[in-house]
């Protein structure tokens, strides 16, 4: 370079320092990269890298609209990754359905994977999710895309797709892998249009059950326990009269009281509906009191019953409650909750024309052809038991040993003296245990309520067993009355040198649930509806690696 000419060294010159501009800013990105990989490093220990299912939104789709009917019209994209694992199989996807497209005009959900496969899945009306139960094998970076077809419509609607990969992605394999991300992702909004504008018809009213889940209520109390969406056709539609009906054997005399909502608004009368000996009773509402909208959002039916007290009710009956069908009962509903052929009893008019809406097509779909549902069934319980992990349950790095804490629970007794009549467990993990000594279940107070005896290797991953048939009651486990114990089951991981294990209350053996309990009634209870099981322990690491949970 110093032996050219000045004019060819100047720019030469600048030339190199330029190149050295250059040369330091990538020296910089490259020093900075290794810094972020370092950082990722240390927050993960620097042991291993993060492993799971990386989900993220993808772009593909964007928003767009179809006129109906269409079929395969494309409604959100997802990017899935496996990070620290050579593959992964994905037992089931669920994307939850927003927006006002009655899910009555959807059908043929379909997944395709970018490398060319498809998966047919199903539309889940009760919980408004498309559901994927396919075995669906990942070894790298894939683009899915959601695709349905759409019925014709009489109006326009729209929808989008959302989903929380943690809640709504299940991995099957490997065991106990998961989704990273615990964030809801809402997909691009779609909207769908009529081939033609809708004709003039008269008004008519589609009622949707709008969600419950069914479970265990307590004597004494209001309870939240089923609602109705109602959507006006052509005009908004004026609700004057409907029925409220109850079926199970004692329903109705474990019923004090049906109080209504619109949405979180109170409707009706504010003393609350008696039923009749027939299990139902006649709501008669002002004009402006309950109107249905053509547009979303709209209003929603809650129904709430406030039970007999415990020295009335009778233990263990079942309940199931709605509005009333056809002839104001409940006879046309399907059981527990699944939708049956019929309709409504009502009286509507529409808000503009005056014009009542027919009988007869109230229903799911507002034409007569849809289908009517009363609630998920509810088993009225004097008490009930409250099982939870405590928030002091081990979890992560751990050492091998005898009487090691695995698992700690916390058992409510609500409204009631509880008795526990057996505890079911499941064991999962990667450990490799040898050690034979007791597992123990103990209170806070040491107090030792069962034992499995030494000579078997009870938290070996697979194990799976309850005290009732494989140990000892010591003593009899009673929860007070609206009081709390906290249960510290312990047990030998000795041979647990590197790999995880983790201690679940789970079902499946010699229960149902988990747990069989008993309130002061005397009935035995072992039911999934047991507030909150399964439970899953924390995983518990040996030898330095992380613990994922099952």
């Amino acid at each position: 370079m110093f032996n050219q000419s000045p004019a060819t060294a100047v720019l030469t010159t600048t030339k190199t320092a330029t190149a050295m501009k250059v040369l330091l800013a990538v020296t910089v990105v490259t020093a900075s990269l290794a810094a972020i990989s370092a950082f990722a490093m240390s927050v993960a220990g620097g042991l291993s890298p993060v492993k799971g299912l990386s989900v993220f939104l993808n772009s593909d789709p964007s928003s767009q609209t179809f006129t109906t009917a269409v079929t395969q019209a494309p409604v959100i994209g997802l990017t899935v990754r496996p990070l620290g694992t050579p593959s992964v199989v994905i037992d089931r996807v669920a994307f939850s359905l927003n927006g006002s497209l009655p899910i009555s005009k959807i059908s043929n959900p379909v997944l395709k994977v970018s490398d060319g496969r498809s998966f047919a899945g199903v539309v889940d009306s009760y919980n408004r999710q498309l559901v994927f139960d396919n075995d669906i094998f990942l070894t790298t970076q894939r683009n899915f895309k959601v695709q349905i077809d759409v019925a014709a419509l009489t109006q326009t609607e729209s929808l989008n797709l959302s989903i929380n990969p943690r809640g709504q992605i299940v991995i099957l394999r490997p065991l106990g892998m998961r989704a990273l991300q615990n964030q809801n992702y809402i997909g691009p909004t779609m909207t769908f249009t009529p081939p033609l504008p809708p004709p003039a018809i008269p008004p008519g009213l589609e009622v949707r059950k709008a969600g419950d889940v069914g479970g265990q209520l307590v004597a004494g109390r209001t309870h939240s326990v089923t609602s109705y969406m109602f959507i006006a056709l052509n005009e908004p539609v004026a609700v004057t009269k409907l029925w409220i009906a109850v079926k199970g054997a004692n329903a109705a005399v474990n019923v004090k009281k049906i109080y209504l909502f619109r949405d979180s608004s109170p409707i009706g009368l504010a003393t609350g509906y008696v039923l009749d000996q027939n299990g139902k009773v006649l709501v008669q509402l002002p004009p402006d009191a309950f109107v249905a909208s053509t547009t979303y959002p709209y209003p929603k039916l809650n129904i709430k019953v406030e039970l007999v007290d415990k020295t009335q009710l009778i233990d263990g009956s079942m309940l199931e409650i709605g509005l009333g069908d056809s002839d104001g009962d409940g006879s046309e509903w399907g059981a527990n909750g699944n939708p049956g052929a019929g309709s409504y009893l009502m009286e509507a008019t529409g808000v503009n024309s005056g014009v009542l809406v027919v009988a007869t097509t109230i229903d799911s779909f507002g034409d007569g052809n849809g289908s009517i549902a009363g609630s998920s069934v509810y088993y009225l319980m004097d008490g009930v038991l409250r099982v939870s992990l405590n928030s002091a349950s081990p979890r992560g790095s751990a050492t091998p040993g005898v009487n090691k804490e695995v698992l700690t629970l916390t058992l409510i007794a609500d409204n009631d003296d509880i008795t526990v009549d057996n505890l079911e467990f499941t064991v999962v993990g990667s450990c490799r245990i040898t050690g034979t000594g007791p597992v123990t279940i103990k209170g806070d107070d040491s107090t030792t309520y069962a034992t499995l005896p030494a000579g078997q290797a009870w938290l070996r991953p697979g194990s799976r067993f309850d005290v009732t048939n494989f140990g000892t009651w010591n003593n009899q486990l009673v929860i007070p009355r609206l009081m709390s114990k906290t249960l510290h089951i312990f047990g030998d991981t000795t041979g647990c040198s590197s790999g995880t294990l983790q201690m679940n209350v789970k079902g499946g053996g010699k229960t149902i649930s988990g747990v069989i309990w008993q309130n002061n009634s005397g009935n035995q209870v072992d039911s999934t509806l047991t507030r909150s099981l399964p439970i899953f322990g924390g995983a518990l690491s040996y030898g330095g690696g992380f613990g994922y949970g099952y």
